[in-house]
């Protein structure tokens, strides 16, 4: 699903977004967790109004882990944890997206996101159960800030309901200045992973 639209006057910005979700699940999720330091100290709020044009990779990623983690901890989900090997993936989608003027989650030349995930390394042998999603999202002006992105997807009900799932226990956000369309426009591009393993013997 995707919905997409633009602004007017000064403050003019295009806004994307879209979600996919699937899933191998044989086991029980434990109860809800704490949120993390990070969302308790309030350590993102410094940075989740930057304009794209201002944002660094790292800082806008953060920051948008740590917005979607308080918007967990009001539902009672567990916070996302940070994980290295969705991050990468995020990062590599969005700069596949950018490149090749695709915004969808299976752009011309690329692989599914579960074979995606497989050849990172997320998904392989040893799991008892697994579960995958992915939502994207871009937008320009004050359109790309973290929390602008973050609050269209919230209020996007299919987005809200992967997002804020409690079974997801893993993160990783990707972020490229600019839009699909072009690295020189005036924008940030997004893609979140969320990710659960459960490891058998």
């Amino acid at each position: 699903m995707r919905f997409g639209g633009r602004g007017c006057g000064p403050r003019r910005s295009g806004i994307g977004l879209a979600v996919i979700a699937s899933a191998l699940v044989l086991a029980q999720l434990s109860p809800a967790a704490n949120g993390s330091t990070l969302e308790r100290r309030g350590s993102c709020d410094a940075i989740v109004d930057t304009p794209p044009r201002e944002l660094g990779a790292v800082g806008a990623e953060r920051a948008v882990q740590c917005l979607l983690n308080r918007r967990r901890a009001q539902v009672g989900a567990p916070s996302l944890r940070r994980n290295p090997v969705l991050t990468v993936a995020a990062r590599t989608h969005s700069a596949f997206m950018q490149k090749h003027g695709c915004f969808d989650h299976l752009c011309p030349g690329e692989e599914p996101l579960d074979e995606r995930l497989s050849l990172a390394g997320y998904i392989g042998d040893g799991l008892r159960s697994y579960r995958f999603g992915e939502a994207i999202a871009w937008g320009t002006g004050d359109g790309g800030t973290p929390r602008a992105i973050v609050r269209r997807l919230i209020n996007s009900p299919p987005h809200r309901a992967l997002l804020l799932s409690p079974r997801y226990e893993e993160v990783g956000v990707g972020f490229r200045y600019g839009t699909y369309r072009s690295r020189d426009e005036d924008g940030g591009l997004y893609t979140v992973e969320l990710g659960r393993r459960v490891f058998g013997d």
